[in-house]
């Protein structure tokens, strides 16, 4: 039963998001992608790992224009780190930048 309920309510997430008229992304743009939009938007400088590699999974009607916050959230979730140094973003795996933060700056907060 509790299945239940908990199924019929994402549902009526998953189409109040239609009904209102949200874009559901069928292509994920390139995480790349996201962070040179990012960038130009906001003149920051980035510096990415070769290893930057994602599809990301945005909904909304404009999935490429994102907010600091989001892109940190991002980056999180795929695994990611930033780190400000000298007005330039560095962008790594986790498991490198745990191993380079002294080196690299302190971590980008947008």
């Amino acid at each position: 039963m509790k299945s239940i309920v908990i199924l019929l309510i994402l549902l009526s997430l998953v189409t109040s998001g239609l009904v209102l008229g949200e874009e559901c992304t069928a292509k994920d743009p390139p995480l790349v992608d996201v962070i040179r939009e990012y960038s130009e938007a906001t003149g920051t400088k980035f510096i990415l790992d070769p290893r930057v590699r994602a599809k990301v999974n945005i909904v909304g009607r404009d999935k490429l224009h994102i907010d600091s916050a989001t892109l940190i959230g991002i980056l999180l979730i795929h695994g990611y780190s930033a780190f400000d140094s000298g007005g330039v973003v560095y962008v790594v795996p986790s498991v490198v930048g745990t191993e380079l933060a002294e080196k690299l700056g302190e971590p980008w907060e947008g």
